[in-house]
């Protein structure tokens, strides 16, 4: 689990950045994706891996979490309309 808590310090990362920019619509969307994946991973690993499982469930949904942080970043969708007018006027 640990090789992956870089995931989870880069999600952080954009929270804090999406929290500053009054993006909040965009920190609820992914919370929501991770909390799915991770209870999703969980129902399926735990049984058969127990601890391990519930370890790797959180790797994973940190992974998923990663994914749309980025596909949210990266498309502009976080951005609000006065900030999208500024980009475009600099």
């Amino acid at each position: 689990c640990l090789p992956f808590i870089i995931f989870g310090i880069f999600n952080n990362l954009f929270h804090s950045l999406f929290k500053g920019v009054k993006a909040m619509k965009s920190v609820l969307v992914s919370t929501v994706i991770y909390t799915i994946a991770r209870i999703i991973a969980s129902y399926i690993l735990a049984p058969r891996y127990g601890m391990a499982g519930i370890y790797t469930a959180l790797s994973i949904a940190w992974i998923a979490e990663t994914v749309v942080i980025c596909v949210i970043y990266f498309t502009g969708i976080w951005k609000s309309k006065e900030l999208k007018e500024q980009s475009r006027t600099a």
